[in-house]
């Protein structure tokens, strides 16, 4: 995917694409993302010793679109903010803001696994 998406933009000759397939790219691109993001934090997670990280994966598994979601708006809001300039500063803060935003997420899904269960063990 990544490759596809550095010819299609970079090319030295102006290429028309169809819409549908850089959509296409993306969304493959978004599922690779999601499909490793997972097992990633879950090989952290186990690399650290953690007790929870089967837990905390599935929380994130639930979590991960919404962020996403919130990642790309915050990420749009940011480029809007440099008026979508292509200049350094832009592309900088724009993946600074989506990082913190899925970190965020990352961190809201451990918070939640650790949370007691409400009522557990009150019988």
């Amino acid at each position: 995917m990544l490759v596809s998406l550095y010819v299609v933009f970079t090319a030295t000759v102006g290429i028309a694409v169809e819409w549908a397939v850089v959509l296409v790219l993306y969304a493959g691109s978004a599922v690779l993302a999601y499909g490793c993001a997972l097992p990633a934090v879950w090989w952290v997670l186990a690399a650290a010793g953690d007790d929870r990280r089967a837990g905390t994966v599935r929380m994130l598994a639930v979590l991960l679109p919404v962020g996403a979601l919130a990642a790309t708006a915050a990420g749009v809001g940011v480029a809007g903010l440099f008026g979508y300039s292509t200049v350094p500063a832009t592309l900088v803060c724009v993946v600074a803001v989506v990082a913190a935003v899925l970190t965020a997420t990352v961190a809201l899904a451990r918070v939640l696994t650790r949370a007691p269960v409400v009522g557990a063990g009150a019988r």
